[in-house]
């Protein structure tokens, strides 16, 4: 044997340190992504919660009694519920994209906000609109006409 063999035998190999459990000291056999004998993984946090659309957007006053307002979007689950001006209202039928419900028709005319709730997660916020007949104004809608100042009306009368 030459010198440099001698070396390369009595030099022994480094030792690397053992890696904690779950990364990555997992039997030959464990299949990929599993967890055997290892630390316990964080669980993925929920899809975000996102409402992008509502049907209908609007409804007459007086035209029901109530109607049914679908929401679509995404991160719904089992434990959402739409928001209707604040109230909760639970739906009716759902899945990860859709869900309905049975919404009652406000008695005037306003404009409500819509979101969706998913325990503390709340989604974008969309607005629906309870709108007067067509034709008629209620008398809160009703507003005088403002003239310009300094505008003086002309007299009825013979000019």
């Amino acid at each position: 044997m030459n010198q440099k063999q001698d070396q390369r035998q009595a030099t022994p190999a480094p030792r690397a340190e053992p890696l904690p459990p779950g990364h990555g000291n997992a039997s030959v056999n464990e299949p990929p992504g599993s967890n055997v004998g290892g630390a316990p993984t964080e669980p993925l946090p929920p899809e975000p919660l996102v409402l992008t659309s509502i049907d209908p957007v609007s409804i007459v006053v007086g035209s029901a009694a109530d109607f049914l307002l679908t929401v679509t979007g995404s991160g719904f689950d089992a434990n959402s519920v739409i928001l209707f001006n604040d109230e909760e209202f639970a739906p009716e039928t759902s899945d990860a994209t859709t869900m309905a419900a049975t919404i009652p028709v406000a008695a005037a005319p306003a404009i409500v906000d819509v979101e969706v709730a998913r325990g503390e997660d709340l989604s974008d916020v969309l607005t629906f609109e309870f709108t007067a007949v067509a034709g008629r104004m209620t008398k809160s809608e009703r507003k005088p006409k403002k003239e310009a100042p300094g505008h003086k009306r002309a007299k009825k009368g013979k000019r």
